[in-house]
């Protein structure tokens, strides 16, 4: 259980990390969006570290990736919208990969218009652990 604890922390506290990141003005600080970027992909692998941990410790289940994660979360009605987290997942991949200015324009606006969900998937997994 320590295990779990330790990662609801990091968990949140990379939310607030890049809450506190989305809120800088990309247009006036360049690096403001590549640490929203770099955040966002803290958020995202902690988020999905997090559910592959109570997927198994909750319902038994194995997940190894952050799609057969999501995918099992959906299945359990833990995620409402399967499309969304395809498209984080998208998103985050293309960050890790390779950098591009477009590209990381278009993920900056993406993360920032779609927190919420970052935000309530934490919500809804800390409420499987009780």
């Amino acid at each position: 259980m320590d295990e779990l604890k330790f990662q609801v922390e990091k968990t949140d506290d990379s939310l607030k990390r890049l809450e506190e990141a989305l809120k800088q003005d990309v247009s006036k600080n360049e690096l403001a969006l590549d640490a929203s970027i770099q955040r966002f992909e803290f958020v995202f692998e902690n988020l999905w570290k997090l559910g592959k941990m109570i997927l198994k410790e909750n319902f038994n289940k194995d997940c190894y990736s952050p799609r057969s994660c999501f995918k099992a979360l959906f299945a359990l009605g833990i995620i409402k919208d399967e499309k969304i987290w395809l498209k984080f997942l998208k998103y985050r991949n293309l960050t890790v990969h390779t950098y591009d200015y477009g590209i990381s324009t278009e993920v900056y606006e993406f993360i920032s218009k779609n927190f919420k969900f970052l935000k309530d998937l934490c919500k809804r997994l800390k409420k499987e652990i009780g």
